[in-house]
């Protein structure tokens, strides 16, 4: 379990803080939609420098033996099984390699690991949500501010009699120096260093038929050190290091360090290759079949806009991240429509894809110079007998459709000519539908 929360953790630690007597704020914490790119060094050690004003530090030395890459995403409805432990998570970052996730919050005092889940066979128990959530960077927050957090979660096994573990972490949060650090990724000036001690402990209960009843309860123990140095703005976290612990005895030695790569939040880039798919409208002709690709994994949906004229658009529906379609129905016979798809989020909306367009008398679904390679039909227009020529004869069918889509005929032949005799409907536009081609026939 330890070693989940340690994973985790190191996940957790996002934000953006910032430099001399400059003051972090919400707007610096870590924000859905944003990537970061940790950069570890678990091999190359060095001092940690006393606190105090106008710090410089040095760990250009630093090298990467591991790279991990964390996105924040909006909960979705893919893992709603995962998502509903933590009730007030506000994003998370899907793990789905390892199967785990974490879930994170942030508000006016700070950002927040809501819990973790791990879905990996081995795993004994999957929810850790915490009742009280761990405070991961305060706000706001400035130099020689000081905070505290205490965290708690529980959890319940059955042994052959119920027992409770009630896990504790406290921690206390200093700013206790400012300066300039040089990184391999370059130098930061105006930085400031967030100091972050924290002590874990237990209390272990166990019912034995009567009620839980405390068995155990252990001091605080496995201190853990660690310091984040930060700026205002989107590359806010700029370099982290964790003390190498003689037991519960700093050392003033970095055991481990990592240095970030910020993608801050932006637009989803926009869905292209929308096309109008004919394979619905060779039945019925009140729809659309919409298709398009699907260029962002940042997005919370796409809009669905249409228009009769190319110029004036009314958005007619939203569908959810990762869709690549939707079937527009109930239009109107004889009309051309207009579609154009954007995919947004909650920075903002991308710009159009290409605009396709398709006609409710057919033409959407049919190639009419394919067709008539492959059927002929005369006369046409018509006041009566329409005589169908095939260019086989092979086992075909032969469907006639009205302008509202309802099936008025339905034949089958093996002959390479087949008469159908439309005489006793009305003056108008009807489709003939041979073998999955359409032709249009006007009946005078």
């Amino acid at each position: 379990m330890k070693k989940i929360f340690t994973q985790f953790i190191a996940i957790a630690l996002l934000p953006t803080f910032g430099s001399a007597q400059i003051t972090i704020t919400q707007g610096d914490l870590p924000a859905l939609f944003s990537t970061w790119v940790e950069h570890e060094d678990t091999t190359t050690h060095a001092a940690i420098t006393p606190a105090g004003p106008s710090q410089t530090w040095d760990y250009s030395n630093f090298t990467i033996i591991e790279t991990d890459v964390t996105n924040l995403q909006p909960l979705t409805a893919t893992n709603s099984n995962w998502n509903a432990n933590f009730p007030t998570a506000q994003m998370v970052h899907y793990d789905y390699i390892d199967s785990t996730a974490a879930y994170y919050s942030s508000n006016s005092s700070g950002f927040y690991l809501d819990g973790l889940y791990d879905n990996r066979s081995e795993a004994d128990i999957n929810a850790f949500s915490y009742q009280n959530k761990r405070l991961l960077f305060p706000v706001p927050f400035t130099y020689l501010n000081t905070t505290t957090n205490l965290a708690s979660f529980s959890i319940e096994v059955n042994q052959g009699f119920m027992v409770k573990v009630a896990s504790y972490t406290h921690t206390d949060f200093t700013c206790d120096a400012y300066g300039s650090i040089t990184t391999p990724a370059g130098t930061f000036s105006n930085t400031i260093r967030i100091k972050a001690v924290s002590y874990n402990y237990d209390s272990t209960y166990a019912d034995f038929g009567g009620g839980y009843q405390l068995i155990d309860f252990s001091e605080p123990n496995d201190t853990s050190i660690t310091y984040t140095w930060m700026q205002n703005g989107s590359n806010s976290i700029v370099f982290t290091a964790d003390e190498l612990m003689n037991g519960s005895t700093p050392t003033g030695i970095i055991e481990d360090a990592s240095y970030f790569d910020v993608t801050p939040p932006a637009a989803p880039n926009p869905p292209t290759n929308l096309t109008v798919n004919p394979t619905t409208l060779k039945t019925t002709f009140d729809k659309m079949q919409l298709n398009w690709s699907d260029n962002s994994n940042n997005e919370l949906g796409f809009n669905i806009e249409r228009s009769t004229d190319s110029t004036n658009w009314s958005v007619i529906t939203t569908v959810g991240a990762d869709e690549t379609s939707y079937l527009d129905i109930g239009l109107s016979p004889m009309t051309v429509y207009y579609y154009r798809v954007s995919a947004y989020n909650g920075i903002g909306t991308s710009i159009y894809s290409n605009t396709v367009s398709g006609n409710t008398d057919g033409s959407t679904s049919i190639n009419d110079d394919l067709a008539e390679e492959k059927i002929q039909v005369y006369p046409n227009p018509t006041n009566g007998v329409v005589t169908i020529q095939l260019t086989n004869n092979t086992y075909t069918s032969i469907e006639l459709y009205n302008v509202i889509g309802e099936r008025l005929i339905s034949n089958q032949t093996n002959q390479s000519k087949h008469n159908i005799d439309i005489s006793n409907y009305p003056n108008g536009v009807y489709f003939l539908k041979v073998d999955g081609n359409i032709t249009k026939i006007i009946k005078q």
